[in-house]
C-alpha cells in the first residue's frame, strides 16, 4: 500500500510537492518554531492543508488555520467537498468558543477551537505518520458545539 502527503503550503518557503516523514523536522521549525513568519499573510497565506493519499487516492484532509493570537485551527474532511456534518475541528479552550476570529483569508471560526502551536503539531505530526486525527487531541463536530456558537459561526457567512 503506498501512501504519501501533499501540503498546500500558505508560504513560499515550502516548494516541495509531497511530504514524507523525513520531512517532519523541517516542518515543525517552519510551521511551528517560526510560527508568526510562516504564517504572515503578506508573504503567503494564513491558511494551508495537508491531503493523505492511499495507492494514489485522497482519502482525508487536514485543514489548518491560523491566528497570531490564538495559534492554529485544524480541521479534517474527508474529501475537498467541506462538508459540516464531515469534519471534525480541534478543541482548544471551551470559555473561547463564543468569540470569533476571522483570518486573512476571511475564514470564520470559533476562538476556542484554536490550539497552541505546539500542541497543534500534535496533530500536524499524527497526521502526517497516519492520516488520521491525533488522540491526543480533542476533536468536535459542528454538532458537538452549541447551538449559540453554530448560529454565530453560520451567521458570519
Amino acid at each position: 500500500m503506498r501512501k504519501y502527503v501533499v501540503f498546500e503550503s500558505p508560504n513560499i518557503s515550502w516548494d516541495k510537492d509531497r511530504v514524507t516523514e523525513a520531512d517532519l523536522d523541517v516542518l515543525k521549525t517552519i510551521i511551528i518554531d517560526r510560527f508568526s513568519e510562516f504564517w504572515d499573510y503578506k508573504n503567503g497565506s494564513s491558511d494551508g492543508y495537508f491531503d493523505y493519499y492511499v495507492n494514489e487516492i485522497h482519502t482525508r484532509t487536514l485543514w489548518i488555520s491560523s491566528d497570531p493570537k490564538y495559534g492554529l485551527c485544524m480541521f479534517t474532511t474527508g474529501n475537498h467537498k467541506v462538508l459540516r456534518e464531515n469534519e471534525y475541528y480541534t478543541l482548544g479552550d471551551p470559555s473561547k468558543l463564543y468569540e470569533m476570529t476571522r483570518s486573512e483569508n476571511d475564514y470564520y471560526c470559533p476562538a476556542g477551537l484554536f490550539l497552541p502551536p505546539e500542541e497543534a503539531w500534535k496533530g500536524i505530526e499524527y497526521f502526517i505518520r497516519t492520516g488520521e486525527r491525533s488522540p491526543e487531541l480533542t476533536w468536535v463536530t459542528y454538532d458537538d458545539l452549541p447551538d449559540e456558537v453554530n448560529q454565530m459561526w453560520d451567521a458570519c457567512y
